[in-house]
């Protein structure tokens, strides 16, 4: 059984890792890098869509509640990461349609994710 202790680790893992990924896209956007900023511009949208079961994934515990705070830790810090990435994709700037478009992205991959972590736990939603 684990404690709250491994989903502050799996949430500091995954800032570590989007830190990483984002001092990476700066660097080789000095460097004129074409290839390498793409690819990790493409990981940095995948990790801000998959905050929550990257979460869920990180935490070494088959305690049901704890992998569920995991996910929605994940799924509120998805929320605020694909704003920002909205606005990064924006130009920098400001696009609701945008905005909307990859709130609900997080929104339809985190329930999804949730869904299927109820069900492989065999509890049941109301």
């Amino acid at each position: 059984m684990g404690d709250a202790s491994e989903v502050r680790t799996a949430f500091v893992w995954a800032a570590l890792l989007y830190a990483v990924l984002f001092v990476g896209h700066i660097v080789a956007a000095a460097n004129e890098w074409v290839l390498v900023f793409r690819a990790v511009a493409i990981m940095i949208t995948a990790v801000t869509f998959l905050v929550g079961p990257l979460m869920v994934f990180l935490v070494r515990t088959h305690d049901k509640g704890l992998r569920a705070d995991a996910h929605r830790i994940g799924f509120h810090t998805s929320l605020l990461l694909s704003f920002g990435l909205a606005y990064a994709y924006a130009g920098p700037g400001f696009d609701a349609r945008l905005t909307l478009g990859f709130l609900g992205i997080t929104v339809v991959v985190h329930s999804i994710t949730f869904l299927l972590l109820i069900s492989l736990s065999g509890q049941k939603v109301d």
